[in-house]
């Protein structure tokens, strides 16, 4: 597949057509010999048992994610502007990733700015402790939110007396979670350096890692603009107090902090109650009837949706490609550990027994490797996979064994 993110234009298109076929052809080969399977086993339960995604699959994802890439690129970057140039690389790859609108922009800078501040990441009992403690100066907790319609949100809080005080602002449908956690510290800085008198020492609690680790480079990519932005407002504090101490500390989500547990509360508010009295929009700090532009949409957002796309088409092709009457499609493609972790004589016996391509008297006399269905043990007419976990009065203990531990886990018995 080396360079079809330039090369392929679809398993109908000239130049190649068939191509997906072939390469299929190998993408077989190898779940066969991963999962032990057998030449007759569906393949669509073979994609799913192995972890191997259909061969148009992996290229149309090649491509997505290669435009990915190029948005990623900061201004400037020729190649950036090859997505939806009058080209037929740059129409097929405004196609795959379907998003004509605008993206998150980066920039790379002639001299790295390191970011003047203390990034805490301590252990856990450390930390809520931490976020417990009442110190002098303003803290600040932080908390971002997606929902899964889309919708996202963050808030800033602190304590004023004894009511709470801060923002909620949605931020749209085209965000991440990540997103709003790294919007959500900037603004809290920015809301620092706002203040007519600058505290002595600014603490800001978050629960994201992932948001914290962006603030420490400015370096092109997902969530670029907020480290910028951290930084700007960093240098307007230091610059109207010098000996000002700036913190940034992860804390526990849902641990019973109650700044935390405020700040989530908010954020959700935030993403699910877009109209409610109190919720900003990007750009409108006042809530008005007219609402600004929606944001770019963040790189983080386009990298959901290709992911998610991958998995859909995956499941796609590998459910039209299975016998429902002897193979079950599981809710995820990824396959399971514990049957990976164990021996690979044992794995593909489990294998062969749930796609229900097997060594029982059924398969074999259907591949006419057998002249009879008959079970071998006690003679019962047919012998299926069931007939051996339920029936078969050979394996009588072993069954009671096994269904014992089904009934455990699962609360399921063999009759039902």
């Amino acid at each position: 597949m080396f360079g079809a993110e330039l090369w392929w234009r679809g398993d109908l298109a000239e130049g190649t057509i068939g191509r997906g076929k072939e390469f299929q052809l190998l993408v077989n080969r190898e779940a066969r010999a991963t999962t032990g399977c057998f030449r007759t086993t569906s393949l669509g339960a073979l994609s799913m048992e192995s972890g191997l995604r259909a061969a148009t699959a992996q290229l149309e994802n090649r491509q997505r994610r290669f435009g990915l890439r190029l948005l990623r690129l900061p201004e400037g970057e020729h190649a950036r502007e090859v997505i939806g140039a009058p080209t037929e690389i740059g129409r097929r790859l405004k196609s795959a990733l379907a998003h004509g609108g605008q993206t998150e922009r980066t920039v790379l800078l002639e001299e790295p700015e390191t970011l003047d501040a203390e990034l805490l990441q301590v252990e856990e009992a450390e930390a809520k402790a931490a976020a417990e403690v009442t110190r002098p100066g303003l803290t600040m907790f932080t908390d971002g939110s997606r929902l899964d319609g889309g919708a996202t949100g963050y808030s800033v809080v602190w304590k004023k007396g004894q009511t709470w005080a801060g923002v909620k602002v949605h931020m749209g449908n085209s965000q991440e979670a990540y997103d709003a956690e790294c919007a959500a510290l900037a603004r809290a800085l920015e809301l620092a350096s706002q203040r007519i008198a600058t505290p002595e020492r600014v603490i800001i609690f978050l629960d994201a890692q992932a948001a914290i680790r962006r603030m420490a480079s400015d370096e092109p990519g997902p969530g670029q603009q907020y480290a910028l932005q951290a930084r700007k407002h960093i240098a307007t504090l230091r610059q109207s107090r010098p000996g000002i101490v700036i913190e940034v500390r992860w804390c526990l989500a849902h641990k019973g902090v109650a700044s935390n547990e405020k700040a989530d509360e908010w954020a959700k508010i935030a993403a699910e109650k877009s109209g409610t009295h109190g919720v900003e929009w990007p750009n409108f700090p006042v809530r008005t009837e007219v609402r600004g532009a929606p944001l770019p949409r963040s790189l983080a957002n386009l990298k959901r949706e290709i992911s998610e796309k991958k998995w859909a088409e995956a499941r796609q092709w590998a459910g039209g490609r299975t016998s429902k009457k002897k193979y079950r499609m599981p809710d995820s493609q990824k396959p399971d550990g514990a049957v990976a972790n164990s021996t690979k004589r044992l794995a593909c016996r489990f294998y062969q027994l749930k796609t229900g391509h097997c060594l029982t008297g059924q398969y074999l006399n259907r591949t006419k490797n057998r002249t009879t269905p008959q079970c071998w043990w006690c003679r019962y007419r047919t012998q299926t996979r069931d007939h051996l976990f339920k029936e078969c009065p050979e394996w009588k203990s072993q069954q009671k064994a096994l269904w014992v531990e089904v009934k455990k886990e699962t609360g399921r018995w063999k009759g039902r």
